[in-house]
C-alpha cells in the first residue's frame, strides 16, 4: 500500500532496529519508524493504531486517543482474559483458538473527559 503513510512506534531497541532493518532491505519509503512509547511521540491522527496489547483495553484506549481521527479502528491482539476487559466497551473479537483479534470503532467508544 504505498500510498499509505505508515508509523511503526517501537520502544524496544531491538525491535525498532529489526524494523528498521525490514525498512530499509525492502525499501520502503512509506514507512517512519519511531523508538519512543505512542503516548511520547507527535504523529499525526490516523485511520488505525494496531497493538500487541501488552496492557488492558481501556489503558490502549486512553493512550490511542490523542492520536485518533474520528471513526479510527482500534486493532488488538488480545489473550484469554479479553473478554473481562472489554466490559463496557463495544468492540468485534474474532477467535483463533487461544488468540483474540479486537475491533473497536471509535465512533463506539464513550470517551468520557
Amino acid at each position: 500500500m504505498p500510498e499509505c503513510q505508515w508509523y511503526l512506534v517501537e520502544p524496544l531497541k531491538k525491535r525498532y532496529s529489526f524494523l528498521n532493518y525490514l525498512k530499509i532491505v525492502l525499501n520502503l519509503k512509506n514507512i517512519k519508524i519511531i523508538p519512543e512509547r505512542l503516548e511520547n511521540t507527535n504523529i499525526p491522527s490516523v485511520e488505525l493504531i494496531t497493538s500487541r496489547a501488552v496492557m488492558p483495553v481501556s489503558q490502549i484506549i486512553k493512550i490511542a486517543k490523542p492520536f485518533l481521527k474520528k471513526n479510527a479502528t482500534i486493532l488488538l491482539y488480545k489473550g484469554s482474559n479479553v473478554f473481562e476487559e472489554l466490559k463496557g466497551i463495544k468492540a468485534n473479537v474474532i477467535t483463533n483458538k487461544n488468540r483474540n483479534y479486537v475491533f473497536i470503532n471509535t465512533k463506539d467508544i464513550k470517551w468520557g473527559n
